[in-house]
């Protein structure tokens, strides 16, 4: 009896951890973010910009780390902004100014990030702006569709 409980554990343990690598957030640094993206070259990667001080910040958390499980084709990032260096990666990729910023690369590209502009309030809703299609990114990033932070969105200023 035992030998069948420990091995039903031991699967158990395998299965559940194979399943949650699988669809991690990764935090990543100023030092990793490049090979993260090399790694997810030809697939979107969307990236959270946060402080650990941050209330807003703090509210989204939970929702962005269900994100992977609603959104499998895109690669999920996450990096302390108030970290010097990672500030400076950030302002790499392109302009931002409070936390949290949430940028979509395209193509796992380091260059023209679209920031989502939607509601931080749910994984589901976010979900849905990713998987409106690459036509649609195309327009936000060529100027076309430009959108709005709804008013009721709070970011932290970025301290300059």
């Amino acid at each position: 009896m035992l030998p069948r409980l420990v091995a039903l554990l031991v699967g158990a343990a395998v299965c559940f951890a194979g399943s949650a690598s699988a669809v991690a957030v990764e935090t990543v640094t100023a030092e990793t973010l490049p090979k993260f993206l090399a790694a997810h070259k030809g697939q979107p990667v969307f990236l959270d910009l946060y402080a650990p001080w941050c209330g807003h910040c703090k509210r989204l958390a939970p929702e962005f780390e269900r994100l992977p499980a609603l959104a499998s084709t895109v690669a999920f990032a996450k990096m302390d902004a108030t970290v010097q260096a990672n500030a400076a990666a950030a302002d790499r990729l392109g302009k931002w100014s409070g936390y949290p910023t949430l940028w979509l690369l395209p193509s796992g590209q380091a260059n023209g990030p679209i920031e989502y502009t939607g509601d931080y309030s749910t994984a589901e809703s976010i979900a849905g702006w990713l998987s409106g299609g690459a036509a649609r990114f195309r327009e936000q990033a060529s100027g076309k569709a430009v959108l709005r932070r709804p008013a009721q969105l709070q970011q932290c200023p970025r301290p300059l």
